[in-house]
C-alpha cells in the first residue's frame, strides 16, 4: 500500500511521481524552481500550473521550511505551448531599438557598514554553478571548511540553462585541451564517483560548415585534433545523412564529428550539492556578495549585500558572468565578457536529432558581445525533448540588470533555421524558452589559478563547462591545499588579470571601525 502512494503522479504532464519529487527534495531541492529542474516537475504544457501546489507542500513537510515562502517559478514564454512555425508572424524590433533599451537598475538591500558576525571558514566560493560547486564538494571532500555562496539558487545561472553536452572536439589546443581530455574522461565515472544517475550517455557532436571558409576551418580542426589524438572525423553531406536522416543537407559543405557524452545538468548538480553537504560544505542561496575584501594584498574574506561580512583568507570566484562586477570591488579588473543567450526547449518527441547539432559559426557568432545574431545548436535529449538555439545579444555592462526575456528575435531566427536544417520538425511544439547571461572570455581561454592578490583564484569564462568542470574542481582543490597540481596553469591569468590595489586603503578603513 505505501509502494502504491509513492508511485502517486504528482506532475500529469511530466508524469513525476511523489517518490521522484521526495527524491530530489532529500537531494538538496528546497525550492519549487529546484525540484522541477532536478526532476522536470512543472516543465510540461501547464509549466507547473498542476503541481507546484503539491511540491510547496512536500518541500515544508520534508525540510519544515515555511510553505508560504515557496513561490511557483516564474511562467516562461510561450505561457501555453504554441508550435514553432506560429512565431514567424511575430516582428522582429531592428537592432537599433534593442541597444537603445533602457536597463532599470536592480535595487538591493544593502548595509553600509560591514557587519561582522565572526563566522568564519577555510574557503569561500562565489558561484553555485558546475565550477562552483566542483570546486567546493572536492574541497569539503578534502577536509577543507568550505562555504558556498549562490546569488540566487543552484543551477539558475548559465550552467543551468546549459544543454548538458560533454563535448571535447571543439577545445582549444594547447593546457586548455589536456584540461578538457581530463575532465571528459572524468565525466565517464563521474555517475559513480557521485553514487546518483545523471542521466549519462554517449552521443556523437556534429559540427556543420554552411560556407567555403567554415568548411576550412573545419578541416583545419580536424587536422589540429587528429594530432592531439582525438578521433575526429572529418565527413560528408552524404555521410552526414547516414549520422542524421532527418537533416536537410543542401546547404552543408560537410561537417567534423566525434563521439561525446550529454548529462542532465540539473542532476549532475544537485548530485555535487548532496556530496558536497555529506562532506561538511556549507550552501546559502539566495546570497549576494557585495564585496571582496582585502588587505596588504591578501584576501580576508567577503561582505554580503546585507552588511554580513564573513571571513576567510581564500576566495574562489566562480560567478559566470558576474565574475568582473564582483572583482571590480576589490581592484582586480577581469575582462569577462557575455552575451544573453536564449533557446527553445520543446514537448517530447520520437528521435529526430541524433547527435549534438551546431554550426560552424557557433563559438564566433553566438558569444560575439558586439551585436545580437543567431546561430543553430540543437540536441534531443533522453527524454526526447528538442532543445534549441542560440539567438545572442550584448547585455548592459552590468550583468545585474540584463533583462533575461525571449527576443522577437529569437522567435524569427531560430524557426526559421530550423525549418531549413530539419523541415519535420517544422510544426514542432515549443513548450517554453529561457535566457541567460552566457560569459565567455577573450580568445576562449578561461580565467583559472591564483591571482595577484595572495588568496584569491578565479574559475570563470570557460568555452565548453560541463566537460572541463571536474578537473577545474581538481586543480583548485590542489591548489588550495597543497599548493601546487599537476600542470602549469599561470598563462591563463598572467598578463591578463590585474590588479590596482584600490581597495587596499579603503579596506584598511574598515578594520579600524567598531562591528
Amino acid at each position: 500500500m505505501m509502494n502504491k502512494g509513492l508511485d502517486t503522479i504528482i506532475c500529469r504532464c511530466e508524469e513525476i511521481t511523489l517518490t521522484e519529487v521526495l527524491e530530489a527534495i532529500d537531494a538538496g531541492c528546497s525550492t519549487i524552481s529546484a525540484v522541477k529542474r532536478y526532476t522536470r516537475a512543472g516543465m510540461g504544457p501547464c509549466q507547473g500550473r498542476g503541481c507546484a501546489r503539491a511540491i510547496a507542500q512536500l518541500i515544508a513537510q520534508r525540510t519544515g521550511n515555511n510553505r508560504a515562502e515557496l513561490r511557483p517559478d516564474r511562467a516562461r514564454f510561450p505561457i501555453v505551448p504554441t508550435e514553432i512555425s506560429a512565431f514567424s508572424s511575430i516582428r522582429e524590433e531592428p537592432l537599433e531599438k534593442a541597444e537603445t533599451m533602457v536597463f532599470p537598475q536592480r535595487k538591493t538591500c544593502t548595509s553600509s557598514l560591514p557587519i561582522d558576525t565572526k563566522e568564519s571558514y577555510d574557503v569561500i566560493v562565489i558561484g553555485g554553478g558546475y565550477h562552483g560547486l566542483s570546486i567546493a564538494r572536492q574541497l569539503a571532500e578534502a577536509g577543507v571548511k568550505t562555504i558556498l555562496l549562490e546569488r540566487r539558487e543552484i543551477g539558475s545561472g548559465s550552467s543551468g540553462a546549459n544543454f548538458g553536452f560533454v563535448q571535447l572536439q571543439d577545445s582549444n589546443t594547447g593546457i586548455s585541451f589536456e584540461l578538457n581530455r581530463r575532465g571528459f574522461e572524468r565525466m565517464g565515472q563521474m555517475e559513480n564517483e557521485l553514487s546518483a544517475d545523471l542521466e549519462y550517455r554517449k552521443v556523437g557532436s556534429l559540427i556543420f560548415a554552411q560556407t567555403d571558409e567554415q568548411m576550412a576551418a573545419l578541416e583545419a580542426l580536424y587536422r589540429e585534433k587528429h594530432a592531439l589524438g582525438l578521433d575526429v572525423r572529418c565527413i560528408s553531406p552524404r555521410d552526414i545523412t547516414s549520422l542524421e536522416p532527418y537533416m536537410n543537407v543542401k546547404s552543408i559543405k560537410g561537417a567534423s564529428w566525434h563521439l561525446q557524452a550529454q548529462i542532465n545538468p540539473f542532476r549532475y548538480l544537485f548530485a555535487m550539492v548532496k556530496k558536497g553537504k555529506e562532506a561538511g560544505l556549507t550552501i546559502r542561496e539566495n546570497t549576494i556578495v557585495r564585496e571582496i575584501l582585502v588587505s596588504d594584498a591578501s584576501c580576508k574574506g567577503i561582505v554580503l549585500a546585507n552588511g554580513e561580512c564573513i571571513r576567510s583568507n581564500v576566495v574562489v570566484v566562480a560567478a559566470g558572468a558576474h565574475t568582473g562586477t564582483l572583482c571590480s570591488t576589490c581592484g582586480l579588473e577581469v575582462p569577462i565578457e557575455y552575451v544573453i543567450g536564449e533557446a527553445f526547449v520543446s514537448e517530447p518527441v520520437q528521435p529526430h536529432i541524433m547527435n549534438f547539432i551546431s554550426s560552424a559559426s557557433f563559438f564566433a557568432t553566438a558569444h560575439d558581445s558586439t551585436g545580437a545574431a543567431a546561430s543553430f545548436t540543437a540536441g534531443q535529449t533522453a527524454s526526447g525533448n528538442v532543445l534549441i538555439g542560440e539567438t545572442s545579444e550584448p547585455g548592459p555592462s552590468n550583468p545585474e540588470d540584463a533583462l533575461l526575456l525571449t527576443s522577437a528575435a529569437h522567435c524569427v531566427r531560430i524557426p526559421r533555421m530550423l525549418e531549413e536544417l530539419y523541415p519535420a520538425l517544422k510544426r514542432l511544439t515549443v513548450l517554453r524558452s529561457w535566457a541567460t547571461c552566457s560569459p565567455s572570455a577573450p580568445g576562449f581561454e578561461p580565467f583559472l589559478g591564483a591571482t595577484e592578490i595572495e588568496g584569491l583564484f578565479l574559475a570563470a569564462g570557460f568555452k565548453s563547462s560541463v566537460v572541463i568542470s571536474s578537473a577545474v574542481g581538481q586543480i583548485l582543490t590542489d591548489l588550495i591545499v597543497r599548493g601546487r597540481t599537476w600542470c602549469d596553469i599561470s598563462c591563463f591569468n598572467r598578463g591578463r588579470v590585474k590588479w590596482s590595489g584600490a581597495s587596499k586603503d579603503r579596506f584598511d578603513r574598515d578594520e579600524n571601525r567598531s562591528y
